[in-house]
């Protein structure tokens, strides 16, 4: 909170180098959460075999089956609603189009166009999810200029770097992350009874 009221009366310069300190942590933030989901993705196979194994042991796996069938019985939840795109977020965005579109892209080689066009769909995505940060980073990488952001942009940037912080704690708090980090054969078995146990605990009555 203190820096943030140090930041009210910042300068031009202070802003662009906070806007490259975002930039730098949103890189890392994104690539450890690649890192988180391929750890998940390639252990999800091993955890399941696992759960098979443990809960034919166990001999509960009909009891989980036929407790399954009637979950899926029951409706989804309806889809949250996405938020709007600010205005700052499309003014950027169609920065980004007049460069990316793929209509401006028939100059360009192959090779160059695909690159082009993952831009634009990342962008595209972007301004579907409001998120200003990562149209900030497409912008910065086309080279387009953009004017030093505002105290109000500098916090919503925090806020998506947030949201990535959260969502990384989340796959860490998942069986499989935990599972995938046991040191010994032993500690997985533990893992798995505890969490089948979790999974009998929560079976739909």
């Amino acid at each position: 909170m203190y820096l943030w009221s140090l930041l009210v009366n910042m300068d031009e310069k202070v802003a662009k180098v906070k806007l490259e300190m975002f930039l730098q942590e949103m890189k890392f933030l994104e690539a450890d959460l690649e890192y988180h989901t391929i750890v998940l993705q390639s252990m999800q196979g091993d955890f399941l075999k696992h759960y098979d194994e443990r809960t034919k042991r166990m001999g509960v796996v009909e009891k989980i089956r036929e407790a399954s069938k009637k979950n899926k019985q029951q409706p989804p939840p309806p889809p949250g609603s996405k938020p709007r795109p600010s205005k700052k977020s499309k003014e950027v965005y169609k920065k980004i189009a007049t460069i990316a579109h793929p209509d401006k892209l028939l100059h360009l080689s192959d090779e160059e166009r695909e690159e082009m066009q993952k831009k634009f769909m990342t962008a595209s995505d972007a301004i579907s999810n409001n998120m200003m940060l990562t149209l900030y980073q497409i912008a910065q990488d086309l080279g387009v200029e953009m004017p030093a952001p505002t105290l109000e942009d500098l916090q919503t940037f925090e806020e998506e770097l947030n949201s990535l912080k959260v969502k990384i704690d989340d796959m860490e708090n998942n069986w499989i992350w935990h599972y995938a980090n046991a040191k010994t054969d032993d500690h997985k078995e533990e893992i798995m009874k505890r969490y089948v146990y979790s999974v009998l605990t929560n079976l739909p009555k």
